[in-house]
């Protein structure tokens, strides 16, 4: 069955401030074991924040200095072939975010989506399954 961003998306994720401190987010990540953030200034979507700017970031620095605008927003109703093929035409993206009525409702990340993909794979000749086929024929 073709999956849907809505399906797989992961509603872990946290909402931060552009002004908010990177010490305290790496807090908040590390606790609540989050992969990514949005980041807004003034309740618009300017930014995401991962485990990997974290890591290198200057805890005395604020989240605007270590973000990057590097995503995508994508609707709840998305194929996970659709998302595969963003991830894949957007080298440099890591993060895809999920909108449901304007409202960020969860993110998917690339290694979040490979995961989901693998099911869809044949492990012993590496060919795509029959719901690859079909969304390729029927669909597109």
């Amino acid at each position: 069955m073709i999956q849907r961003a809505l399906d797989i998306l992961d509603k872990n994720f946290y909402k931060v401030d552009v002004l908010d401190g990177v010490k305290k987010v790496q807090e908040i990540f590390y606790q609540n074991n989050i992969e990514c953030s949005a980041v807004y200034d003034n309740k618009r979507l300017v930014g995401v924040l991962t485990l990997r700017e974290l890591g290198i970031a200057n805890p005395n620095r604020i989240v605007a200095d270590v973000m990057t605008n590097k995503y995508i927003c994508v609707g709840s109703e998305t194929s996970t072939w659709e998302i595969k093929n963003l991830f894949d035409f957007n080298q440099n993206i890591d993060v895809i975010f999920v909108e449901d009525n304007s409202k960020v409702v969860g993110v998917i990340t690339k290694s979040q989506l490979k995961i989901e993909l693998g099911r869809h794979i044949d492990l012993l000749t590496g060919l795509y399954k029959s719901d690859y086929l079909f969304y390729n024929i029927y669909i597109v």
